[in-house]
């Protein structure tokens, strides 16, 4: 991998290894493949396979990255078959100033267009709503804000807990414009962000 030899087994040969992918069909019924820790989770490794070429000998780092064009075995999928799905973060857990333990909701995780401000939302057992954020600042990433809770405590009424636990469907947004200031040292200013929003 990468021109680094992973292991090598005298008993089996690439060609019987071949024999065994493209063997009954298998292999060309594949429109789409993916790499993990078995076929059936792919949770730990994010990758696709698209062309397959096989070598009957080790690449070194230089050829790795420019592939010769002498494999044993190639295998080439239709174009346009491969398709990138949006990555979603991983479920985590955190704890509020106050003990209240949290879980994130990953589907409302945002990145602001540079990648440099990550906003998360989380949820408590009571239907309480918080959300974070972090910053990347010099290649250092900090929390700027620590979970908080969302809602509104008026005399009358408690708007900040009691929500429901299954996280509705949320609507991102990206916004780009760039408008002209009639004064100041900066003529130009470029709104860029990223909005999202959900029902609760």
């Amino acid at each position: 991998m990468d021109g680094k030899l992973l292991g090598k087994s005298e008993s089996d040969t690439l060609s019987a290894t071949m024999n065994s992918l493209f063997s009954e069909g298998a292999l060309p019924s594949y429109t789409y493949n993916s790499i993990g820790h078995s076929v059936y989770s792919d949770d730990d490794i994010m990758a696709c396979v698209d062309d397959v070429m096989m070598y009957d000998y080790a690449l070194t780092a230089a050829q790795a990255a420019k592939l010769p064009d002498d494999p044993q075995y190639r295998y080439t999928f239709e174009p346009d078959t491969i398709t990138e799905g949006e990555a979603v973060p991983d479920e985590e857990t955190a704890t509020a100033r106050d003990g209240t333990a949290l879980t994130s909701i990953p589907e409302y995780e945002t990145v602001s267009p540079d990648g440099t401000l990550v906003t998360k939302f989380w949820k408590d057992a009571r239907g309480s709503y918080y959300y974070s954020v972090r910053k990347q600042s010099h290649g250092t990433w900090g929390n700027v804000i620590e979970p908080s809770k969302l809602g509104i405590v008026t005399t009358t009424e408690d708007l900040s807990s009691g929500f429901s636990q299954t996280a509705p469907a949320a609507v991102s947004v990206e916004h780009d414009e760039t408008y002209n200031m009639p004064y100041g040292k900066h003529t130009k200013i470029r709104d860029n962000y990223k909005e999202i929003s959900f029902p609760l």
